[in-house]
């Protein structure tokens, strides 16, 4: 399904024995130019709710307890109303594209954590298609386009798992946020299994995208392929390997995923411009293991 901006869907479940379970209020995507006089006060607004918005393309501002904010793209604000906060567009701006979800109170603890932990801004960068919590809205957006969010249950399992989306988010390291699922999960799979005999195959089956499209974002993130990532989580083990133990270069190689010691011998050498077993004998090696593995 195509997804486009211009549509705003909400939702109000009657089934007021649930209404404790979080909810989803809102979601929208939205073009706004100077003559809409777009300004949302927080302070006036009656119904309590849970706002998460993301800047698509364009600037806005946010106000957060008298403290002005740029809006920029790759953005996203989480804010509480009402409350002490102010979002709009300055007449100055051409436009300001965003995303933008609104949640009922049920995740208010959860909520107010990401807040305290990560601040009222998130930092999406310029990973902005390629990410987890931005694949969610889009997943929801498109489940509310297509009239599919028909019950109080589905809508809570929704939001849930959106505020979860954002946690996980906060709580990475942030070299590791920018990166998508499918390189993480290829990244994951070759550290967990490097040892083993795989290779391309393996590793795109487990990225769950086309090995084009694998290459290309390991590429474009990491700047080499993975096979080359693999390559070098193997070299840095055998490092590990020889520095830290007696065992045999076969043995080593076995350990390390390589099919035999000469063909590790080969591929050693070709990364650290030295044979193994003269790396051994180095008697700097403790001083040099790691300084042609970046």
């Amino acid at each position: 399904m195509q997804l486009n901006f211009e549509k705003n869907i909400g939702f109000r479940f009657l089934d007021n024995q649930y209404k404790e379970l979080p909810a989803i209020y809102n979601i929208g995507w939205e073009r706004r130019i100077p003559e809409d006089k777009y300004n949302h006060d927080c302070r006036l607004r009656k119904e309590p709710q849970l706002i998460f918005q993301y800047t698509v393309s364009g600037e806005g501002r946010l106000e957060v307890h008298g403290k002005v904010h740029k809006l920029k793209p790759g953005q996203g604000f989480l804010i509480m109303a009402p409350g002490p906060y102010r979002y709009w567009q300055e007449p100055s701006q051409k436009f300001w594209e965003f995303k933008f979800i609104t949640l009922s109170l049920g995740l208010t603890s959860l909520w107010s954590s990401i807040i305290k932990q990560n601040g009222h801004i998130i930092n999406f960068g310029n990973f902005k298609n390629q990410n987890d919590v931005l694949t969610y809205w889009e997943y929801i957006y498109g489940l509310a386009c297509s009239d599919a969010i028909k019950n109080v249950y589905t809508s809570s399992s929704l939001a849930y798992c959106f505020l979860m989306e954002l946690q996980r988010w906060v709580d990475r390291a942030p070299e590791e946020r920018a990166l998508s699922r499918p390189i993480r999960d290829c990244m994951t799979f070759i550290q967990k299994n490097f040892h083993k005999s795989i290779g391309l195959r393996e590793m795109t089956l487990a990225s769950g995208v086309s090995k084009y499209h694998l290459i290309r974002l390991f590429k474009e993130n990491l700047g080499e392929s993975p096979v080359q990532y693999l390559i070098k989580l193997r070299i840095k083990k055998a490092v590990q390997l020889i520095i830290d133990t007696s065992d045999s270069m076969e043995n080593i190689a076995i350990q390390c995923g390589f099919s035999s010691g000469n063909y590790f011998a080969k591929v050693f050498k070709k990364w650290m411009k030295v044979s193994p077993s003269d790396f051994r004998q180095d008697a700097l090696v403790d001083r040099i293991g790691y300084m042609y593995i970046t």
